[in-house]
């Protein structure tokens, strides 16, 4: 087995390297962002929780969130469906809504899919899209209507993803990529 004396990354031009690293910077933003709770969003500001009794201001107790010592929680602030904040180095909740409660990925699963797809792919392989890739999209879900057959590159599929969000697009990537979605 003869090693290579480089990293075949590097073969690829400039503009190309430049652009997928400037495709995960924004896919990282975008994921960082999407996860921070907005102030903005809060309808009321008035449920602070004092993490000694586990009350808010008004004096009613907060059965859905489990504050820890020494923390202050707007109640209000918290306006996903359901949220786990822990502390990686000893593994204590530190807060907790719905914890156990099962949801979708949502996008999330897109995002990774993206972040495979820029370190794995080439974004001028053509990708071939299958019946379960097209046709496996729920009513209602987000699509562009693509067709069995139908070819895209893997740069149009990413921007198909990415933009409109398209579920039949991401499914021909992670068929590209795995060979499965």
């Amino acid at each position: 087995m003869r090693i290579k004396p480089f990293d075949e990354r590097f073969k690829k031009p400039l503009w190309e390297r430049s652009r997928r690293s400037l495709l995960c910077s924004l896919l990282s933003g975008i994921f960082l962002f999407s996860t921070l709770p907005s102030p903005l969003l809060a309808q009321n500001q008035s449920g602070v929780v004092d993490a000694t009794t586990g009350a808010s201001a008004a004096g009613e107790p907060l059965d859905d969130i489990s504050p820890t010592t020494g923390t202050t929680v707007y109640k209000n602030q918290i306006i996903s469906e359901s949220a786990l904040l822990m502390d990686a180095d000893s593994g204590q909740i530190l807060f907790e809504k719905n914890m156990h409660k099962q949801l979708a990925p949502a996008s999330i699963t897109k995002i990774l899919t993206a972040l495979l797809a820029v370190e794995k792919g080439d974004f001028n392989d053509t990708i071939t899209m299958s019946h379960d890739a097209v046709f496996s999209v729920p009513r209602g879900a987000s699509h562009i209507a693509l067709d069995e057959g139908e070819q895209l590159t893997l740069e149009q599929a990413m921007y198909a993803m990415m933009l409109p969000s398209a579920n039949d697009a991401a499914n021909g990537i992670a068929e590209y990529l795995s060979g499965s979605v």
